[in-house]
């Protein structure tokens, strides 16, 4: 008998827990509604590689949102005090993203990635170009045209 009501009572702890756990997954999926925009499959990439095409994926969603305080972030130093100083993404929608190319190179003793990336914004499709340094240990955006 005794067996038999602590059965019921385990029965009963482990619904309640699955119950409760579903709720917790609702509301963490309505806090955080799936993005529209496709942003670059990062599982594709290892190591610094997947550190550069991170900081352009956040590049792109801080665009989507117009959060140009995010944005700067991930700017180097002197990008971000030079050309990127009065950046704006107003009315920006950026709806599509394809890598065409991920590659690296040393200028002078500093060593860069370059990423060519193609945009579709307004049903107009562009080509930017990221380039990428390690600046206090953090691939940055040095430049993006």
């Amino acid at each position: 008998m005794l067996l038999k009501l602590y059965k019921q009572k385990l029965k009963i702890m482990v619904l309640l827990l699955l119950v409760s756990n579903l709720i917790s997954v609702r509301e963490t999926v309505s806090a955080h509604p799936l993005s529209k925009t496709p942003y670059i499959d990062e599982s594709a990439f290892q190591n610094e590689e997947l550190e550069c095409v991170h900081v352009i994926n956040s590049a792109i969603r801080y665009i989507n949102e117009n959060n140009v305080t995010g944005y700067k972030r991930l700017l180097t130093e002197l990008y971000r005090n030079g050309a990127a100083k009065d950046v704006s993404f107003s009315d920006t929608n950026i709806t599509s993203v394809k890598l065409k190319s991920l590659g690296g190179g040393l200028n002078g003793k500093t060593f860069y990635y370059f990423a060519y990336v193609e945009v579709e914004i307004d049903k107009h499709s562009n080509l930017w170009l990221y380039v990428l340094k390690k600046e206090k240990n953090k691939w940055l955006i040095e430049k993006a045209d």
